[in-house]
């Protein structure tokens, strides 16, 4: 196994228990941290850094560079494990009813 890269300067924590079922967690951005690691970090074809959510063996949620890439000739995307959503803002228009 690789050797792993934490994103550097950005946090992810779980949700209060006082938290209702709608809220998967918070992310917490350090910008004078994460812009410079940001920077050096490669894009992939669709111009994104990727990362992964993951859990530390403390029960601690983490974030990690994803570097995988698939092999020449294989699948474009990773294994399925769960679902990857893309949220445009610009489709919620100004509905108030939406908590973000």
């Amino acid at each position: 196994m690789s050797k792993q890269e934490l994103a550097d300067g950005i946090f992810w924590n779980a949700p209060s228990d006082k938290a209702p079922d709608f809220v998967l967690g918070n992310v917490s951005i350090a910008p004078a941290k994460f812009m410079p690691w940001l920077e050096q970090q490669q894009t992939n074809d669709k111009g994104y850094v990727r990362l992964q959510v993951l859990m530390s063996k403390a029960g601690r949620p983490y974030l990690k560079l994803d570097t995988y890439e698939p092999k020449q000739g294989g699948s474009a995307t990773p294994p399925a494990r769960g679902r990857a959503i893309e949220i445009d803002a610009e489709a919620f228009g100004n509905d108030e009813s939406i908590p973000f």
